[in-house]
């Protein structure tokens, strides 16, 4: 029952305990772990199942863990960054190109290419390096920044009338719509549906849809969206498509873009 003496909400001292039993229920666990590992190793008599027991018990230590590092330390830092090579950028141009000429149909124009940047020595975080490997097995544009930089590239395109951003990558296409009031409207081919009540932002996924389908089912929210007291923000530009890319990413507990350095 909820405890009326705090509106509703449970008390600190509720929480503390929740977490003080998580806290005990993770660190038996990885006890348990650490001593199944030094007995599979110093066991004299191996079992038939040694060879698939200790890797398993050692990989299951390993993610419990990472578990309990903060997520900054599994994610690494992420810089959305604007692609200024003329030649990166045609490269992306080329390898999205049919994806661009089905948005350009839709009435869509083609705005600038962005990417996400990492330090080669980012790799060491779990998920860049997730990341890295897939674009490299699906053979998708990359290049080497000086320092070190590793940065990826998909094409991004605006409406005609500047309502709305649409990002092409490899998993399909995302269209973004901001409010004045701060909301987005979020749908794209791939993905399922987000929205949670305390945030301003909703995603609709349709897997499978084609890009005119999904720009279709997009125009339909935004229709029941918008109002005069809350129109279409419609600025545009690079620093504006960040800073929804980065509202997106914190609504769904994502955040790991940082703001790029400037001297």
């Amino acid at each position: 029952m909820p405890d009326d003496t705090n509106g509703g909400k449970p008390s600190s001292s509720v929480k503390l305990s929740s977490k003080r039993k998580s806290g005990f229920g993770q660190a038996a666990w990885i006890s348990y772990l650490v001593y199944a590992c030094i007995r599979s190793f110093t066991s004299k008599q191996h079992s038939p199942f040694s060879a698939i027991y200790i890797p398993l018990t050692s990989f299951l230590l390993i993610v419990s863990l990472l578990a309990m590092l903060p997520r900054r330390w599994v994610s690494g830092g992420v810089v959305l960054r604007r692609i200024d090579s003329l030649d990166f950028d045609r490269r992306i141009q080329e390898r999205y190109q049919p994806e661009i000429n089905d948005l350009k149909m839709s009435g869509f124009n083609f705005l600038f290419s962005v990417g996400d940047s990492i330090s080669i020595f980012r790799l060491a975080w779990i998920l860049p390096a997730i990341m890295i490997l897939q674009l490299w097995i699906k053979k998708l544009p990359m290049t080497i920044l000086p320092g070190a930089i590793i940065q990826t590239g998909n094409p991004v395109l605006i409406s005609k009338n500047k309502d709305s951003y649409v990002s092409q990558t490899c998993h399909g296409c995302t269209f973004r719509t901001a409010f004045r009031d701060g909301s987005q409207v979020i749908s794209r081919n791939f993905g399922d549906d987000w929205d949670d009540n305390r945030s301003s932002m909703v995603i609709h996924g349709y897997k499978g849809a084609s890009i005119s389908d999904t720009w279709s089912k997009h125009q339909y929210w935004i229709g029941l969206k918008q109002s005069e007291n809350n129109p279409i923000d419609r600025q545009n530009g690079f620093d504006f498509y960040y800073k929804i890319v980065k509202q997106e990413s914190i609504a769904i507990g994502v955040d790991i873009y940082k703001k790029e350095k400037t001297n």
